[in-house]
């Protein structure tokens, strides 16, 4: 995964993350959050402007799902996009240096956005983000 950063994946991920297909949009975010679980990538993909996007794609998504009337009406694809983005924000908040970020772009809006809708798959990573997003506890007493 590291190599696959250092060989210069980031610009064309971000690219494709702000692409109007939602198919490859969400490919690209799934790719993103794969390389993600490496901290040093993590911190790389922010620095290549990947935070936006992933943000981006979760307002997308949330909006849209959240507006739906009828369960029938639900579009699969923003709902893959929103586990995606919700895996996303899962791995690249565990690096500390980016929960700001991820704060600063309204990234913590969309996990409670996400934390409100009723799929397992979107709930959960959310909830593991949100986690990640707490202020850790001292040990000293």
């Amino acid at each position: 995964k590291r190599n696959i950063v250092l060989a210069g994946a980031i610009p064309p991920l971000v690219e494709l993350m702000f692409s109007e297909n939602v198919s490859v949009r969400i490919e690209a975010v799934a790719a993103v959050a794969n390389l993600a679980v490496l901290s040093a990538n993590a911190t790389d993909i922010v620095a290549g402007g990947g935070l936006e996007p992933v943000v981006d794609g979760a307002r997308l998504a949330m909006s849209e799902l959240l507006d739906v009337n009828d369960v029938y009406e639900v579009d699969e694809n923003m709902e893959e996009l929103a586990a995606q983005c919700g895996r996303a924000l899962r791995n690249l908040s565990a690096n500390p240096e980016n929960r700001p970020l991820i704060r600063d772009l309204g990234g913590v809006l969309e996990l409670r956005r996400m934390l409100t809708y009723p799929n397992d798959r979107i709930v959960s990573q959310a909830r593991r983000a949100m986690k990640n997003m707490e202020p850790k506890k001292s040990s000293r007493k």
